[in-house]
């Protein structure tokens, strides 16, 4: 399980209020960004997932596998539960690249 803070502020104007933090990297352009806004609601490409649907995302887009990088902004109210079981739900598809969004000092 490896994961990387990176810096990220908005994507695709889907705004959320990332945590601060003095290090991060940005995305690359090949990675997969899920949104998490403050009421807890998961979004790809501005698509609203349940944890179901996005375990169903991620079977159906073949993103199960340790080449996969995947890339979490969740605004910093959201509850660290729902974080938590988004990390689990990736883990459990054999994503191990996952990194999380931070904003910059």
């Amino acid at each position: 399980f490896f994961l990387l803070a990176t810096s990220f502020q908005t994507y695709k104007n889907i705004s959320v209020k990332l945590p601060l933090a003095e290090t991060g990297e940005n995305p690359s352009d090949h990675a997969i960004i899920i949104t998490i806004l403050e009421d807890g609601t998961i979004m790809i490409d501005k698509q609203i997932l349940s944890l179901s649907e996005l375990n169903s995302y991620i079977i159906a887009n073949h993103l199960n596998s340790s080449s996969t990088s995947i890339y979490i902004n969740a605004d910093k109210q959201v509850p660290y539960e729902v974080i938590i079981k988004v990390l689990d739900l990736l883990r459990k598809n054999s994503i191990t690249s996952i990194s999380l969004g931070v904003k910059p000092y």
